[in-house]
């Protein structure tokens, strides 16, 4: 193994995105009401074992991973007993620091919420993910939250959750995407295939999406020459090698996600003025200002420029007026038919009583 490959290990995600997001929400669907009190019990010991019972609206969650662990059980003797496991790992670790609980790393609290569920008697067996504790890399837990997203995405829009792949849904993910697209783990072989098989499943779902994944071998190139951009000689070649590669890149040949997004804008910001502090832009803001207030200012003075802006805003509010005051007895002269329509029903009715 090389240094690199030791210091920039490649994610392993693979037989895992998309599909086992659906299976996660399909486990919470079918085991939803299945000895509810038991794993209710489980999860409230299990927050009070390792936050002394603040867990706030954690409890939640972790009823969903009950129910998914009681699932990888069921099912740990056929293939995809790893998969899941690696799955439950990280959606598990990621909600734990989202709601910043501590319980030791993965063994640790793996081990605890195993024991919470089999003292509630919720679970019989062991589901035997201890066997994977290596496969968990807590470095990868904001990249697996992404693909988890966009893969709970693609869940729901197969099932028809969703009766379209509506805009902000495309938006979310193809933000997403961009994020994932500019990690230096896209570099990577296995990560890439796998970004590849999501984005191109979550393409045929949502054909409105703006993203497209770049082959391989042109990204590792594009890469190699932002690499080079960026490492230029410090005795003014810079300047020319970013141009360059500014040029090169251009719209049609070479998607704008597919470099190193800090990257990317630190080379553009070397070739774009700072409009915000310019004092060119400054200066000119108010030279404009002068120059409209005193036009303004030698029209009310020597014109009747004032006198028929005076005219025309009273004849606009003349206007107004009464448009307001026919809309006004126009509606009064309802509410009176209306009355009076009350009024004769009311009389009909009582005439028609004397003569009975």
């Amino acid at each position: 193994m090389t240094k690199d490959s030791e210091m920039n290990p490649e994610p392993d995600f693979r037989d895992i995105f998309p599909h086992f997001s659906g299976e996660y929400n399909d486990a919470i669907y079918y085991y939803g009401k299945d000895n509810l009190s038991w794993l209710s019990d489980a999860c409230t010991k299990f927050c009070t074992d390792v936050t002394g019972g603040r867990c706030n609206n954690f409890i939640i969650h972790c009823t969903n991973f009950g129910r998914f662990l009681y699932y990888i059980n069921l099912k740990k003797y056929d293939k995809y007993t790893k998969q899941r496991c690696k799955y439950y790992f990280y959606k598990f670790m990621f909600e734990l620091g989202q709601k910043g609980i501590d319980c030791g790393g993965i063994k640790s609290c793996y081990e605890k919420m195993i024991e919470k569920l089999k003292i509630s008697n919720y679970l019989k067996d062991n589901p035997s993910c201890e066997a994977y504790f290596e496969e968990f890399d807590k470095r990868y837990l904001v990249r697996f939250s992404k693909l988890d997203k966009i893969s709970d995405y693609i869940h729901k829009l197969r099932l028809k959750y969703y009766d379209t792949c509506w805009s902000y849904i495309y938006r979310e993910c193809d933000e997403l995407t961009r994020s994932l697209m500019s990690s230096e783990c896209n570099g990577k072989r296995k990560f890439y295939d796998m970004l590849a098989n999501v984005v191109n499943t979550y393409y045929i779902l949502c054909p409105d999406s703006k993203i497209t994944l770049p082959p391989y071998i042109e990204h590792k190139k594009n890469k190699a020459k932002m690499t080079m951009s960026t490492h230029s000689q410090p005795d003014g070649t810079m300047e020319q090698t970013s141009h360059a590669l500014v040029t090169i890149q251009s719209f049609e040949e070479v998607p704008d996600n597919a470099f190193n997004s800090e990257e990317s804008e630190r080379i553009l910001s070397n070739e774009m003025p700072d409009s915000e502090n310019s004092p060119g832009v400054i200066s000119g803001f108010f030279i404009s200002l002068f120059i409209i207030f005193s036009i303004l200012f030698i029209l009310s003075k020597y014109t009747n420029f004032y006198s028929v802006l005076q005219s025309r805003i009273r004849r606009i509010r003349r206007i107004f007026d009464r448009k307001y005051s026919e809309h006004k007895n126009f509606m009064y002269s309802l509410k009176r038919e209306s009355r009076n329509t009350v009024y004769d029903s009311f009389q009909i009715a009582y005439r028609s009583n004397d003569y009975q």
